[in-house]
Formats: C-alpha cells, sequence, structure tokens
C-alpha cells in the first residue's frame, strides 16, 4: 500500500470514527502511524484503529460476498 493508499485508509477510519462520535486528527494519526514501508501498512492501520479504541483485525473478503 502506497502513502496515498495508507491517507486514503486513514481517511476511511475518520469516518467511521466521525458515525461513533470518537474525535480524530488525520493528521496527527498520519504522522504517529506512517508505516515504514508499504508491506506493514495493515499492521499500522490496526494500530491507529486500537489507539482510538476500536478493535481491528485482519479480513480476507470476497467481492462478490460484499
Amino acid at each position: 500500500m502506497s502513502s496515498a493508499r495508507f491517507l486514503s485508509a486513514m481517511q476511511c477510519l475518520a469516518v467511521i470514527a466521525r458515525l461513533k462520535q470518537v474525535p480524530m486528527d488525520v493528521a496527527a494519526l498520519c504522522r504517529e502511524f506512517q508505516p515504514p514501508s508499504s508491506e506493514l501498512t495493515d499492521i499500522y492501520l490496526l494500530k491507529a484503529a486500537g489507539s482510538l479504541g476500536f478493535k481491528a483485525r485482519l479480513s480476507t473478503t470476497r467481492p462478490e460476498k460484499i
């Protein structure tokens, strides 16, 4: 995942946080959890979600199930 995809994922997390009325600063979380390589993006996104109090885990879903 590139840094553009990471920023997009963080913005999606911000939408979820807003729906759940959890305060979040996208820029601050991006600075704190920016992954050192594109291979670790999922892990750092889960850490960011956890820091907001969300329970998160990796899941694989086929497009036809969505």
